[in-house]
């Protein structure tokens, strides 16, 4: 046996599945502007986002779902025909998709996929039944018959200036099998009663001829214009305007001698008498002058806006924002902190705050940047907010803030404390504190540095750069002035950086990329490699832990350990997206975690469930991949046995010829890794099989110099 080339390391531990732990997204600080909402009288609703697609709720929005249509961030507008649902999406240049769904958007069938004359407008009008099509753009109007097998312009009967149509269409609805086209352009408002082949005026009474929107209640036409909100019985020809009421309306909604209506200068109002007076609704609303669409069904009423949805069921009277489910709004979440109470968040696009637990909203950077916050850091009473060239203080729980240091040419990246010393990380490296954040001095010593992570332990400052002149893992002693490297025994900094510190049970943990973790008892001076039962090469993101469970971030989701052995993989709530969620804080035994635009919420006693530091034997026989591969000059060679046995690992060349024998023994149920070193092999494919009494299994794995 070559014992020169062998580690061999024996743990066992307990794999524990998941079970009942469920993440709860919560609702963002400002969620991406609904465009447009769409109700159904079952408690379905269909809303399309401005940039971040299309979203349902079959609850009367208290949870909303992404639909999945197929690349769907480009949806512009849903319709119903009855029971059937209609979306529409619009992607550059002229590339046209129209799905159905008869089962309330559970599942949607293609119609049609292709261009329309090359027409490409995102401000298309859309309306679909079984057997016609109507598309409206900003050249014509678009007819079907055969499922978009052939479309035909249809505009006899329309203004024609110069040959050249600017249809500029704000608004198409069908009324007892009639059509009606609204235009913005000037051009009033157009009917058809043969499925849009010919047009005709309905009236040049129609106040400014400026035609945003139209609804119907089946009795009557509402038209929001440039001017006055304008009424049309079914079946008339003449408009009548409303004496009073909101101006320039972009949105309206109607049941019975109810109306609703958004203007553009005035925000909601509501009309009891059938538009003879008008209220100003307010209350619950944060920003009622950006509403973009109205809706009601199942008894209440919806509005989607700038600030997210809204839900009355008193007619109007009080709203209910309900965004549980939308997205933030262009911009993505860095970090999270307590004051007491009081949640901010840090955010690509500044502070945000809460006072009820993500309830609702507020921006919390009065004073401070509205730039990318990356850090906020709870210390003696005050927080610490870090920018790009700038940190912020503030003794008000985030009300206020004020600069504490502004070292415009660095980012500080996070903020941390041993003791009474605050520390920064930056890509210049280390800086420090020791009055409680009033001036900072650079903490690299002898070194330079390009910091990019750090943590505290008992006094003691571990860093890992993975750039700059001094790549590698290092520790600042309590009381030291100049950094120790600590990074032999760990992977190079380049291939397998570290992304998480972590300490268990009096050790520090050190844990890369790849999943691999090591162990030191003695700052560093020697690393002990864990045999865990965590995947081979995990896209590790970062660490986290309280009290005494600690938590990695990865591509597959969050693990959580007891022991750092032992790992339970607590994804359950989660999508495909947002699988890199990071847990970042702990507060009133509830787990907070941040994913891209989300933030995601579980009980303590959910998380630690299965999570425990007692350790048992493996259930099967089991030959790992190696890790690296390819690799050189070196690989981790990973196994695990149910039950004792004789061993042998062996590792073969192309031709079947023996170079090297890992393991010759009898060995205990357990789990193993085995470091095979190939400095003295060529580059080239080999074979590595592990043997026991009636049980073998073989890998490759490839040798590249």
């Amino acid at each position: 046996m070559k014992r020169n080339i062998l580690q061999i390391y024996l743990i066992c531990f307990l794999i524990t599945a998941s079970a009942n732990a469920q993440w709860i997204q919560q609702v963002a600080p400002k969620v991406d502007i609904i465009d447009e909402i769409r109700a159904d009288n079952y408690g379905n609703i269909f809303a399309v986002t401005n940039i971040k697609g299309a979203y349902f709720s079959r609850d009367d929005g208290q949870q909303w779902t992404k639909s999945e249509i197929g690349g769907d961030n480009h949806i512009r507008h849903f319709c119903f025909d009855g029971d059937t649902v209609y979306s529409i999406k619009v992607e550059y240049p002229a590339q046209v998709a129209i799905h159905r769904s008869t089962d309330a958007g559970t599942t949607w069938n293609p119609v049609f996929n292709g261009t329309i004359s090359g027409s490409f407008d995102l401000n298309m009008k859309f309306l679909a039944n079984s057997h016609v099509m109507i598309v409206t753009t900003a050249t014509a109007i678009f007819r079907t018959t055969d499922q978009g097998a052939h479309w035909d312009s249809v505009t006899t009967g329309l203004p024609n200036y110069n040959g050249i149509y600017n249809m500029a269409a704000g608004a198409i609805i069908s009324v007892d099998n009639v059509l009606y086209v609204g235009f913005n352009n000037g051009w009033g408002c157009y009917r058809s009663e043969d499925e849009g082949l010919t047009w005709q005026e309905t009236d040049d009474q129609i106040p400014t001829k400026v035609v945003y929107t139209l609804f119907s209640d089946g009795s009557k036409i509402y038209a929001g214009t440039g001017s006055q909100l304008a009424t049309l019985n079914v079946g008339d020809t003449t408009w009548q305007a409303f004496p009073s009421g909101p101006k320039r309306s972009k949105a309206i909604y109607a049941s019975h001698d109810t109306i609703f209506a958004a203007g553009v200068d005035a925000g909601l109002l509501r009309s009891t008498d059938g538009g003879t007076s008008w209220d100003t609704l307010r209350t619950g609303i944060q920003t009622a002058d950006d509403i973009n669409s109205i809706a009601g069904g199942h008894g209440k009423f919806f509005v989607g806006s700038g600030s997210g949805f809204y839900s009355s069921a008193d007619f109007g009277t009080t709203w209910l924002s309900l965004n549980r489910g939308f997205p933030g709004e262009n911009f993505t979440l860095n970090s999270l902190a307590f004051s007491g109470d009081t949640l901010l968040l840090g955010t690509s696009a500044g502070l945000y705050r809460t006072l009820d637990h993500g309830t609702s909203w507020e921006f919390s950077g009065s004073g401070a940047s509205t730039n990318n916050v990356f850090c906020i850091f709870p210390f003696q009473g005050r927080l610490f907010a870090s920018y790009q060239g700038a940190v912020y203080v503030s003794g008000d729980a985030g009300r206020t803030w004020i600069p504490a240091w502004t070292p415009l040419y660095l980012s500080v990246s996070s903020i941390m404390s041993a003791g009474s010393t605050l520390y920064a990380t930056t890509q210049n490296g280390m800086f420090r504190s020791t009055d409680a954040g009033l001036t900072w001095e650079d903490a690299n010593g002898d070194k330079s540095f390009s910091t990019t992570l750090a943590a505290v332990f008992g006094g003691d400052v571990y860093m890992f750069c993975q750039y700059g002149s001094n790549p590698g893992t290092w520790v600042l002693s309590e009381r030291d002035t100049n950094w120790t490297d600590i990074s032999a025994g760990l992977p190079n900094a380049f291939t397998d950086p570290v992304k998480a510190f972590l300490t268990n049970a009096g050790s520090v943990l050190a844990v890369t990329q790849s999943g691999a973790i090591y162990s030191t008892t003695n700052k560093g001076a020697t690393w002990d490699s864990l045999v865990t039962n965590l995947p081979t090469s995990l896209p590790v993101i970062s660490g986290f832990q309280f009290d005494n469970t600690l938590a990695i971030a990865t591509g597959n989701g969050p693990f959580f350990s007891a022991n750092g052995i032992d790992w339970v993989l607590k994804a359950d709530g989660l999508t495909a997206s947002p699988y890199g969620i990071e847990p970042v804080a702990v507060h009133n035994d509830t787990v907070y975690a941040i994913a891209d635009y989300y933030m995601y919420t579980q009980p303590v006693s959910e998380v630690t469930t299965g999570v425990s530091s007692k350790m048992s034997l493996p259930s099967s026989f089991a030959l790992k991949q190696n890790f690296p591969n390819p690799f050189n000059p070196s690989t981790t060679i990973r196994y695990q046995l149910s039950e004792k046995s004789f061993v042998t690992l062996t590792v073969y060349d192309m031709i079947g010829k023996e170079v090297a024998e890992l393991v010759n023994e009898e060995q205990a149920a357990g789990r193993y890794q085995v470091k095979f070193d190939a400095v003295n092999l060529s580059s080239g494919i080999y074979f590595y099989t592990l043997q026991t009494m009636g049980k073998t299994m073989t890998r490759k794995m490839m040798l590249l110099k």
